[in-house]
């Protein structure tokens, strides 16, 4: 059985979540660990992802106008103090 708000593996006699202390719901038996608990049995698969998406030159590209549109955003405040 698992915690239905974190995902962690709870022993069957459990009443409450040891990593987050939710209570444990007898009716809701979920069958295997939730998504986002299955993708983590390894770790560096999301350093992976987060690496090809950040290496992404289209991402790149789209983080650098967001740079500039906020800088310019601020220097709009600057130039109205004048």
């Amino acid at each position: 059985m698992y915690c239905s708000k974190c995902g962690e593996q709870l022993a069957s006699s459990a009443n409450f979540c040891s990593v987050c202390g939710f209570a444990v719901n007898r009716n809701y038996q979920q069958k295997s660990a939730p998504v986002s608990q299955q993708s983590s049995s390894n770790p560096s698969r999301g350093l992976d992802t987060f690496m090809r998406i950040f290496n992404d030159p289209n991402i790149r590209e789209s983080m650098r106008r967001s740079r500039q549109a906020s800088k310019d955003f601020i220097k709009s405040f600057d130039i109205m103090e004048d």
